[in-house]
């Protein structure tokens, strides 16, 4: 799976701030607020920080404590998000409204990846409620 985090800037423009995550993401800029302001309620609280990558450019990376949550990346016209799951927690995710596909998803190694894309604010609905499965 290759992630872009943004097309306009590099490291050394650092990570992407306000203006060019709007910018960059325009109708799905609300579909993003929605999933921050999601991320910032839930309990216990996670962090969420840009960090730069060689080979994926900068990424967003929620965590609580040392364990890895989602990754967020930041394409052209919409987000997306990735969590990696073991796979014993395929039955509950296929639940989730918006999530049936990951029943017949194929496993990565031993993990299970649910990748997501962000384009309206029903979309970052879904992505908290994978993200609070993930946290669980």
């Amino acid at each position: 799976m290759q992630f872009t985090a943004y097309v306009a800037g590099g490291r050394t423009d650092g990570p992407p701030g306000e203006e060019r995550i709007v910018r960059l993401l325009g109708p799905a800029v609300p579909a993003w607020d929605r999933l921050l302001a999601g991320c910032a309620e839930l309990s216990p609280a996670v962090q969420v920080s840009w960090k730069y990558y060689l080979d994926g450019g900068w990424l967003c990376r929620v965590q609580r404590g040392t364990k890895n949550l989602a990754w967020l990346a930041l394409r052209e016209g919409y987000a997306t998000v990735t969590c990696y799951f073991a796979e014993r927690y395929r039955t509950q995710l296929a639940a989730i409204p918006g999530c049936a596909w990951v029943s017949t998803a194929p496993v990565l190694g031993r993990l299970l990846p649910v990748h997501l894309e962000l384009r309206a604010e029903g979309d970052a609905d879904v992505a908290l409620r994978v993200l609070a499965t993930k946290g669980e």
